[in-house]
């Protein structure tokens, strides 16, 4: 009981509270990204799992939901209480150590990859969760407790099967724990691992090529994949992070090795290719434990990196609640794209659409409650390909605005005259679309 009245505790509490709040004023805000609205129609068609991703974002979507009803603030509203929640148990579990401060753990871990990624549900927000809860098991030892929420980690994204060999490396003489926790994990991701053998380890095969089957890859992606987490994090924690793990080198302790096997991966990914930025968002929580627990210049380094950190995200939720930057092609107005291409679809009257693309069919579900799908056998395989398709004897067919030929050519023998619309966003730039009613498959 003296712990919940450790004034420490209280601030923690106090800090993400105001976090919280100002999470959920923008998530009201924001329309749905397209990934979101595609991860809202897996929750509507609930699976042990799906072709790009386990089902743990699907699940977490479907609670949310059915807790806060089916608005842009109900798919993400779950999420953002549990987040704050598993960082409060984060940050006190860290300040339980005399070199610990909990401040600056609290300040680095609302830089822009942990604050956009606190609004938007993808499956980093229960994979962070689960992760967080992860390394509180592994810093007490509690084995059972760290192979659920291993196991909870790998249900969530593929990156976070890189837990436990983290752990392992970090308590290697304790490796009859480490398997009863992979036991437990394995027991809790089997029915993910079931549906994927059943399709063809559809999902592995996907997600292997898509981090490292490229071939373009070399020093040129691998800067780029490096200077993406400058640009994530901020330069001054980038730095502060490299600095400390060098440091740490020949300690190797907990938090480095969770830093380091997610950042290896990406490495390995980048030098394939070009990862996404938010791959390596498990490491910074690693290194934001270390750090928050640094000396000397490099804490000093560490607390510049935390407020140049935090400010950034202010000023990027202030832009996207009042757009306070001239920003050529704004990424904000991306989130309201889909709303529009709704409005005028659903003008048309004609369902099913028939999309080019997921994020369009995705956004047209969602907005408009329309019956969609893509094209078949067209483009990068999606969860689409999957699922039983419409009655396309008679369809709306949709496309971005392209001069190249037309592709629903080669699988309807009657189709009407284009059509097109123009979403004219100010910052963005006119997007443009265009669409045919088809009829009588080949």
């Amino acid at each position: 009981m003296e712990a919940l009245k450790h004034p420490a505790l209280r601030a923690i509490v106090l800090f993400w509270t105001v976090v919280l709040l100002v999470r959920l004023w923008v998530a009201a805000d924001l329309g749905l990204a397209a990934d979101e609205a595609y991860y809202w129609l897996w929750a509507e068609n609930l699976a042990w799992g799906y072709f790009d991703h386990p089902p743990g974002v699907a699940a977490w979507i479907a609670a949310s939901t059915s807790v806060f009803g089916n608005s842009e603030l109900g798919v993400r509203g779950l999420g953002l209480f549990l987040q704050s929640l598993m960082m409060i148990v984060l940050v006190w579990e860290a300040a339980q150590s005399e070199r610990s401060d909990p401040l600056l753990l609290c300040v680095l871990l609302v830089c822009p990859l942990f604050a956009l990624g606190g609004v938007l549900t993808t499956p980093d927000a229960p994979l962070l969760v689960a992760w967080a809860g992860g390394i509180v098991a592994a810093r007490r030892q509690a084995w059972a407790w760290l192979g659920v929420f291993a196991g909870l980690a790998m249900l969530s994204k593929f990156t976070g099967y890189l837990l436990l060999p983290a752990v392992a490396f970090a308590y290697p003489r304790l490796w009859p724990h480490w398997l009863k926790s992979a036991g437990i994990a394995a027991v809790v991701v089997l029915p993910n691992w079931i549906w994927i053998a059943s399709n063809d380890w559809i999902s592995f095969r996907f997600q292997l090529e898509h981090g490292f089957a490229h071939q373009s890859g070399g020093i040129a992606s691998l800067l780029e994949g490096v200077g993406s987490q400058a640009l994530v994090v901020g330069p001054f924690f980038f730095l502060a992070g490299i600095v400390w793990w060098w440091a740490q080198r020949g300690v190797k302790g907990l938090y480095w090795w969770l830093a380091a096997v997610p950042a290896a991966a990406f490495l390995l990914s980048s030098v394939r290719g070009v990862p996404e930025a938010n791959w390596m968002a498990p490491a910074w929580l690693g290194v934001a434990l270390g750090l928050s627990e640094s000396q000397g210049r490099l804490r000093r380094l560490a607390w510049i990196g935390a407020m140049t950190g935090a400010l950034a995200s202010l000023l990027v939720f202030a832009h996207a609640m009042f757009s306070i930057f001239p920003l050529p092609k704004d990424p904000v107005d991306r989130l309201r794209v889909g709303q529009d291409i709704a409005i005028e679809v659903e003008r048309v009257g004609t369902e099913p659409v028939v999309c080019q693309r997921y994020q369009e069919a995705a956004w047209l579900a969602y907005y408009a409650g329309l019956k969609t799908t893509t094209l078949p056998e067209f483009g990068r395989q999606d969860q689409f390909d999957y699922w039983p398709r419409p009655n396309l004897s008679e369809a709306l067919y949709l496309r971005p605005f392209s001069q190249e030929p037309l592709e629903a050519e080669v699988y309807w023998e009657d189709i009407g005259a284009p059509n097109r619309f123009v979403v004219d966003r100010e910052k963005l730039g006119p997007g443009r679309w265009e669409y045919y009613r088809v009829a009588k498959p080949r």
